[in-house]
């Protein structure tokens, strides 16, 4: 698996993290976001749109999900 790989993994695993706990801190849902248990059981295979993202990010005031920040410092001319 390439760094960035590995790198997207582990986010995704924080980043659930963070978010059961601020649903719990804010007596929320995860079902209130479109989204079903499956996201804390496999964050790495559960995938959200862009939209669900921006929602979460907003309303329970933690960062973008992993899969829409980019590492700007990992890609080269070539990539675009």
């Amino acid at each position: 698996m390439e760094i960035v790989g590995i790198f997207l993994l582990r986010n995704e695993e924080w980043y659930s993290l963070e978010i059961e706990k601020s649903i719990k801190e804010n007596n929320l849902k995860i079902s209130d976001f479109g989204l079903d248990d499956g996201f804390f059981r496999n964050p790495a295979g559960y995938l959200i749109n862009f939209e669900q993202a921006l929602e979460i990010s907003k309303r329970l005031k933690v960062p973008l999900h992993p899969r829409f920040t980019y590492h700007w410092n990992v890609l080269t001319k070539e990539m675009f």
